[in-house]
């Protein structure tokens, strides 16, 4: 299966441009950071978590999986990601910050995630990330995870079988590259470059996924 998957910290509820962006490029998976709350798709409560409530729908040919961030001092920081397919959801915590990701196709997941602004965002991304793939009910043959790292693609450079992916330019307004892909196992990643209508103060990017 190929794919093209999209991630964008949108910087509040900018849904209006998330369906632009599905209408002209159709990606099979789009994760959004600080998605801010979503119009009613006819969400269902999926589950209740420490430091989220997780909700379920499907909407434009699209399900979508959504966090709304309980420890969120605005609702501008809740999570979402969007596929065409999907078999299971999934969520995992992780001090006061939620993972969630979706199985595309047996053994193979999507995540997303949004790390705080701190020097020890590296570490708070690959403990969440080690811990929710370690609580899969079955290991992953390939695991992709995209979102804003809120640290330099070098800072995730391991463990030594993970591998990033990123754009040689800022993907922040401000400057810095803390929007980027992690990955592990069998698939191949291609970066597709910043999505010019994606801009907030984080450029939405596109990646090539195939597993």
């Amino acid at each position: 299966m190929a794919f093209e998957l999209l991630t964008w910290n949108s910087q509040g509820a900018k849904w209006g441009e998330v369906w632009n962006a599905v209408k002209q490029r159709r990606p099979a998976v789009f994760c959004l950071q600080e998605c801010g709350v979503p119009p009613d798709y006819g969400f269902k409560k999926f589950a209740t978590g420490t430091v989220g409530t997780y909700w379920s729908a499907t909407y434009n040919g699209y399900y979508i999986f959504y966090c709304e961030w309980l420890y969120a001092v605005n609702r501008r920081c809740d999570l979402a990601i969007l596929s065409q397919t999907k078999t299971s959801s999934f969520y995992s915590e992780s001090n006061y910050r939620p993972m969630i990701g979706l199985e595309i196709e047996p053994g193979k997941f999507a995540f997303t995630l949004h790390a705080p602004a701190s020097n020890q965002a590296a570490e708070y991304n690959k403990t969440l990330l080690i811990q929710g793939i370690r609580r899969l009910a079955k290991q992953p043959s390939a695991w992709i995870c995209a979102g804003d790292f809120n640290c330099e693609p070098k800072a995730m450079a391991s463990p030594a079988h993970w591998r990033v992916i990123a754009s040689a330019n800022p993907t922040q307004q401000s400057g810095g590259v803390l929007d980027y892909a992690v990955y592990a196992g069998q698939l191949q990643v291609g970066y597709q470059g910043a999505v010019g209508t994606l801009v907030s103060d984080h450029y939405g990017q596109a990646f090539s996924v195939s597993w």
